[in-house]
C-alpha cells in the first residue's frame, strides 16, 4: 500500500534550505503531485519534499488565510476542473452523468475542498489552545471526536468516487468491479454515515455511553439526543433532515436485507424473471436497471450531509473557543486498548488456487443438493455466492497493481479505489455470510432459539453434531473476534486505527488481511458441512 501521511503535515511552516526562514509550505491534496512554494519566492525542487518532510523542522502551522495570502497554491487548484481527484481519469471525471447531476458533482468538490480546509484550520485552533506542536499519539476526547468528524468525511467522498467508478466500469463491461458492488457499498456507506452522526450527536449532548457498546442502542441514544438538544439543536434539526430521508430508509431495508436475509439481487431475480430472460443474463445490464435511479439520489443525500457538516464546523469552532469541556467515551477507550492488541504480523502466503479448489468442490455440492431437492435452497446459494465475491476481493487487494494499475495504466485507478476499501468490502459481505447461515441453521434445524445474527449462537444450547462443532469453533476463532470488531467499528464509529491520526493504514493492511483469509477458510468449512448434512439427508430419504 502507498505510505500514507499524515494530513497536518500539509500545514507545518517548514524551514526553506535557501533563505533559511520557515516560508515553505508543501502539500499533494487537490494536487497532482508535491506541490512546494516558498513565500519568499526561492526556488524548491519537487524531489525534496520527502528530505523536508523527514527532517521535520518547522515552526508553527498555515492556515487557509495565510495559505491564500502567501502563496499561489489556491489559485493553481481553482484552475483545476476536478479538485476531487488527483488523478485525472480519461475523459472527465463527470462525463456519462447528465447536466444536473454534473452541477451536484461540482457543488460537491467545491464543498469538499472547503471543508477539508476548515477541518484543518479547526484542529490548528485546538492545537493552539492546547499548546501542542503535533498531534497527539494518545488521542484526547476532542481528537477522538475530531477523527469521528474526518471518517464521515472519507466516507462521504468515497461514495462519489464509487459513483465515478460506477461510470468507468459501465465502459468496461463491469470491470474491474461490477456497478453492483460499488452501489452495494454506497448503501452500506450512507448507512454507516447515519450510525456514525448518532453517535456523534451522542457524545456531544452528554449521553451516558455503556461500556458494554452493544448496550448502546441507536434509539436510546436518539431518544437522549432529543431531550437535550439545546445546545445542538442546528446541528440536530440538520441531522433530522438526512436521518428521516425515505430514499436513506429504503436502502436501511434493503441493505439489512442483503446483510441477514435474501440479497437485492435475489429478491430482484425473482421479482423480474422476464426481464431477466430479456438481458439474456448479462450482468451489466442487470446491474444498470436495477441501480441507474439511484444515483440522483445519493447525490440528493450528499448534500443533506453538507448541511449537518457546515453546523459541526460552527458547533466545534464555538465548543474550542469556550474550551467546553469532554470526556473520554468507552468507545474511544475501548478502541484504544484493542488498538495495543491488533497483532502486527506479516501477510500470509495466499494461494488462490486452494480456495478456487474448495468453491469449486462446494458448488458442484450445492448444485448436486438443488437437483435432488424442492427445498429452498436460494439463501445457501446466495452466500456462496458471497463467498465468490470475498475471495476475489481478497486476491484483488492481495494483487492490486495487477488488478487495478497495470490493466488500466492510463486511468490511474488507485485515487478512487485502493486495498482498504476492498478489504472492508470483504468483511462486510464476509460477516453478513455468518449471519445468513445462522439464521439458516436456525430455520432449517428448527432449534427454537431467536437467532438473527452469528453471535445469538453463544447463546445457543448446542447439540453434539458436526455443524454445532463448528459454529462453536468459529465462535471462538480470534480470527472471527477481529472481524466482528473490525466492521462494528467501521459501521459504527471508525475504521481500525483512524482513532490515530498520525498512523499509517499500511500497519493494519497485513492483519486484516490474515483475518479475512482464515475466517473465509472456516466459512468455506461451515458451508461444506450443511450442504454435506442435507446430501446425507436427502441420499437417506431416497
Amino acid at each position: 500500500m502507498k505510505k500514507k501521511i499524515n494530513p497536518m503535515t500539509y500545514r507545518k511552516k517548514f524551514r526553506c534550505a535557501s533563505c533559511n526562514d520557515y516560508s515553505l509550505f508543501i502539500t499533494d491534496r487537490f494536487y497532482n503531485g508535491m506541490y512546494i512554494e516558498c513565500s519568499n519566492g526561492c526556488e524548491v525542487l519537487e524531489s525534496k519534499f520527502l528530505g523536508i518532510i523527514e527532517e521535520n523542522d518547522y515552526c508553527g502551522f498555515y492556515k487557509t488565510e495565510e495559505i491564500k495570502a502567501n502563496f499561489h497554491y489556491f489559485d493553481v487548484i481553482e484552475e483545476s476542473a476536478e479538485v476531487l481527484f488527483k488523478y485525472k481519469l480519461i475523459g472527465s471525471p463527470y462525463e456519462g452523468f447528465s447536466k444536473k447531476q454534473q452541477r451536484y458533482f461540482q457543488n460537491i468538490q467545491n464543498h469538499t475542498f472547503n471543508y477539508n480546509n476548515k477541518l484543518d484550520d479547526l484542529a490548528i485552533v485546538y492545537m493552539g489552545e492546547n499548546n501542542l506542536n503535533e498531534i497527539e499519539d494518545m488521542p484526547s476526547p476532542f481528537g477522538y471526536i475530531f477523527s469521528l468528524i474526518e471518517e464521515i468525511e472519507y466516507i462521504r467522498v468515497q461514495i462519489i468516487k464509487n459513483l465515478v467508478m460506477y461510470k468507468f466500469v459501465e465502459k468496461h463491461n463491469n470491470h474491474p468491479l461490477t456497478i453492483r458492488f460499488l452501489m452495494a457499498n454506497n448503501f452500506e456507506y450512507i448507512i454507516q454515515i447515519d450510525e456514525k452522526m448518532i453517535v456523534l450527536l451522542g457524545i456531544l449532548s452528554n449521553y451516558p455511553f455503556e461500556s458494554d457498546l452493544k448496550k448502546n442502542k441507536s434509539h436510546s441514544i436518539l431518544k437522549h439526543v432529543k431531550q437535550n438538544a439545546t445546545k445542538i439543536s442546528n446541528l440536530y434539526q440538520a441531522f433530522s433532515s438526512y436521518h428521516s430521508d425515505g430514499f436513506l430508509n429504503t436502502q436501511r431495508k434493503k441493505r439489512n436485507a442483503n446483510s441477514h436475509a435474501e440479497s437485492d439481487l435475489m429478491i430482484w431475480l425473482n421479482n423480474n424473471k422476464e426481464k431477466m430472460m430479456e438481458f439474456n443474463y448479462n450482468d451489466l445490464a442487470i446491474d444498470i436497471e436495477m441501480y441507474h435511479n439511484d444515483i440522483s439520489k445519493i447525490l440528493k443525500l450528499e448534500s443533506k450531509i453538507f448541511e449537518f457538516e457546515k453546523e459541526l464546523m460552527t458547533y466545534m469552532t464555538s465548543a474550542i473557543e469556550q474550551s467546553i469541556s469532554l470526556t473520554k467515551t468507552p468507545m474511544q477507550a475501548e478502541q484504544e486498548s484493542d488498538f495495543a492488541l491488533f497483532p502486527s504480523e506479516p501477510a500470509n502466503s495466499y494461494n488462490p488456487k486452494e480456495i478456487e479448489a474448495s468453491k469449486n468442490e462446494l458448488f458442484f455440492k450445492l448444485n448436486l443438493l438443488t437437483e435432488i431437492s424442492s427445498e429452498n435452497q436460494q439463501v445457501v446459494g446466495d452466500v456462496f455466492f458471497r463467498i465468490d465475491e470475498v475471495s476475489r476481493l481478497i486476491i484483488a487487494s492481495y494483487k492490486f497493481e495487477e488488478y487495478f494499475l497495470n490493466r488500466y495504466p492510463d486511468d490511474k485507478l488507485d485515487d478512487l479505489i485502493n486495498e482498504e476499501e476492498l478489504l472492508y468490502s470483504a468483511v462486510n459481505r464476509l460477516c453478513s455470510c455468518f449471519d445468513k447461515l445462522a439464521q439458516y441453521v436456525n430455520s432449517k434445524y428448527n432449534t427454537g432459539n431467536d437467532i438473527k445474527y452469528f453471535e445469538d449462537f453463544r447463546s445457543y444450547k448446542q447439540k453434539i453434531t458436526k455443524i454445532d462443532n463448528q459454529i462453536q469453533n468459529i465462535l471462538n476463532d480470534s480470527n472471527y473476534l477481529y472481524l466482528t470488531k473490525i466492521r462494528n467499528y467501521a459501521t459504527h464509529t471508525m475504521r481500525w486505527g483512524k482513532i490515530y491520526t498520525a498512523s499509517e493504514t499500511n500497519y493494519f493492511y497485513n492483519p486484516l488481511f490474515n483475518c479475512l483469509t482464515e475466517c473465509l477458510n472456516l466459512l468455506v468449512e461451515l458451508l461444506t458441512i450443511i450442504v454435506d448434512n442435507q446430501l446425507l439427508k436427502y441420499t437417506k430419504q431416497k
